[in-house]
């Protein structure tokens, strides 16, 4: 099952994503949580992976397509996880980590969105 939960830190909203991404989970998924900030207004949006046990395949599709929403609309956005983590290891191997904007921790994820 996944969460996701939302905070807000400044201007930059923080996606607090935890349990398995996979395809089974269609209750509320990443693409309707990204829809709903950008329609809300959110520009600058840190998808915080720290406590994601397992992406699967499908899983890798949403985070793909949600970060291509984001760009769309001229919206920037980070990928925060855990080094050496399974995610981690999961993203190095099948998409190239700068797709993503990854950083490994939330201050210099927030710091990165200044630059």
């Amino acid at each position: 099952m996944i969460r996701i939960a939302t905070e807000v830190k400044g201007s930059i909203t923080i996606l607090k994503v935890s349990g398995k991404l996979t395809i089974g989970n269609r209750e509320f998924t990443l693409d309707d949580a990204v829809h709903d900030l950008l329609r809300k207004g959110s520009r600058q949006i840190l998808v915080d992976l720290t406590e994601t046990s397992y992406v699967e395949s499908a899983g890798m599709g949403q985070l793909v397509a949600a970060f291509k929403k984001i760009r769309d609309v001229g919206a920037t956005a980070r990928l925060l996880v855990k080094e050496s983590s399974r995610v981690h290891g999961k993203i190095s191997e099948t998409v190239t980590e700068s797709y993503f904007d990854l950083v490994l921790s939330e201050a210099d994820a927030i710091a990165s969105f200044s630059d």
